[in-house]
Order: structure tokens, then sequence, then C-alpha cells
């Protein structure tokens, strides 16, 4: 997660402005956001600006709150326990629901222990090499991954989203890799910058830095779309890799809120994604709004949910 930074103060400001929209009958008092990473970062930042647009809309406070651990496993099961009211909601990427509940036993989350709301961003995962890497694009890397050589990678944690794109990947070509987790994406990218690895995966936004000084070279996209930000780095798929690796983040009630309630945060959403001040929260965050309706977001939520479980099951 990326540090907050006191510019998105105003910013916040901003996208309270941009939102528009009567109060109805609810919320008829304060409703909690839950944050389930630490508060300051990207995630808090966006969950931030979404909360200061519902709090214009509806005209009650949005309170965001960080409850996390466990890589949102905390905050997720808080949410999952809250009454069905529409008075507790949480703002999380998919790892909690997709990931986590396929490596620890017993754990009592999923797709459908939540009501999806809407989509609102997604973190574009790529891969990245040193500027004097002899790695120059997917298919060097294709050719020097092999027994007599193996080639290290570090990424932002086991099972984190970049490195399940780079296993797919390894499966596939049967690579011959050695993963090299870290506590998030700034270690990783310092891994590589010392030489320590060839290669690391990522989410783009904490490479940019270093792709646009030139100390680092991204060679693909494991998302669906490219970056915004490096408009001529193809996609895996466009380089005729069938490997597709996305990291949604959205909304989400507990299961069993009424129909009613789940209705008027949806349009809620979609005017917070067309908002110009949240969108300039994710520009400074350099997150690509990825606005999903309740129906499109539920039906991804629940395709990754089964990819993962598919990948992981296949890493044993």
């Amino acid at each position: 997660m990326k540090p907050f930074l006191p510019v998105l103060a105003g910013l916040l400001i901003a996208a309270a402005a941009q939102a528009q929209g009567p109060a109805g009958t609810y919320p008829d008092r304060p409703v909690t956001v839950l944050n389930p990473y630490s508060a300051g970062g990207q995630n808090d930042a966006i969950t931030r600006a979404l909360a200061a647009n519902l709090q214009e809309r509806f005209k009650q406070p949005f309170v965001v709150v960080s409850r996390e651990g466990a890589s949102g496993v905390v905050a997720m099961t808080a949410l999952s326990r809250a009454a069905p009211d529409g008075l507790t909601l949480a703002y999380s990427v998919l790892t909690p629901l997709t990931i986590q509940p396929h490596l620890v036993p017993g754990l009592a989350l999923g797709p459908a222990s939540f009501a999806p709301v809407c989509g609102l961003t997604e973190n574009i995962l790529g891969i990245v090499v040193r500027a004097d890497s002899p790695i120059r694009s997917v298919d060097d890397l294709l050719r020097r991954s092999e027994p007599a050589k193996v080639l290290n990678y570090a990424s932002g944690g086991v099972n984190s989203a970049p490195s399940l794109g780079v296993e797919a990947l390894a499966r596939l070509h049967q690579l011959a890799l050695t993963h090299v987790p870290l506590r998030g994406d700034s270690g990783a990218l310092q891994e590589l910058l010392g030489e320590r690895v060839d290669f690391a995966a990522v989410v783009t936004a904490s490479a940019t830095p270093f792709v646009k000084s030139g100390r680092l070279r991204l060679l693909t996209v494991m998302s669906a779309r490219r970056d915004l930000n490096f408009p001529a780095v193809p996609t895996l798929r466009e380089l005729g890799q069938p490997v597709e690796q996305v990291a949604y983040a959205g909304l989400f009630a507990p299961r069993q809120t009424p129909g009613p309630i789940l209705d008027a945060l949806e349009r809620a959403c979609q005017d917070a994604a067309r908002s110009e001040g949240l969108k300039q929260v994710a520009a400074t965050l350099q997150t690509a709004v990825r606005y999903q309706s309740r129906s499109e977001f539920t039906r991804a939520v629940q395709a990754q949910f089964e990819l993962q479980g598919r990948a992981l099951k296949a890493q044993k």
C-alpha cells in the first residue's frame, strides 16, 4: 500500500462536493465503513474518498474505521457478522474473499458471506525488471527460465495477487522459478533494485516512480487492460499468453441486506465513480477507476473465488 499523501486531504473535500443526490430514508443514523488495511494506505484513501461522496449524498456521517489484520480477514469477518441494515459496510480488495478462504482452514468467508454493492477500482498488476537486465521481454523471461538457470522473483507476499499471476504463467510453461515473498511491494522492489532477484511481480503503481526514472522496466501487465500510465506496454493476453490476474476492489455489505438499501448504495457508487473528486484521488494514487454494477461485481467476485481455488490447488 502506498502512504497517504497530504495532498489527498483537499481532494477528499472535492470528492464530497462532486456527490449528488437527495437524502432518503436510508440511512437514518451514521454508517461505519470498514477499511481492512492500514490507516493511511491506498485502500484507506479510496475508502475515505468514497465515504465523502456517500456522506454528501445521504446527509449522514459515513465514518471510516481501519480494522487491519490477517490480509483483510479481520475486518471482513466483522462485516459478515454485522446486522444487515446497511449501517456497516466495508471497502476491500478481493483477497479476503477469494484467496484467504482457500488457505485458512475453517475460515467462514467467501462470496456468499456478503452482498457485493459495486466494484470501484482496480490495481493493475505487472512484471518489472531492472533497466540493465538482459530480460527485455516476456519471451526473454520464458527462454531464460530453465532448470539449468532458475530465475528468482520477488513479490509483495505469499499468494499475493501479482505472485499468483506469475505462478499461473510458470505452470503454463513449466518455468523454473524461485519465489521470494516480501512484506509489500516496496520490499520486493528493493530486492530487485539490489540485484538480489531477477524480476518482481507488483502493483504497477508501486513501481511507477522507478519505471519513469529509468531504473526499472515494465515488461507486461497481468490485468485485463493496459496501464494508462504505460499505454505502450502490452498485457500478457496481448502477447499470446492465456494468463490474466485482476485485482479489483469494491464496496460490500452484510449478506441479506435489503434490496432497496443495496440499490441506493449502488446508485451512489456509480455517481462516486463519475465524480472528478474521486477520479483525482485515484489518479494521485495511480489506481484505475473501474466501476462495476452490483450484478457485474457479484459475478466477478464469484469468478475470482473459483479461479483462485483452482490456481491454489494446482500449486500444492
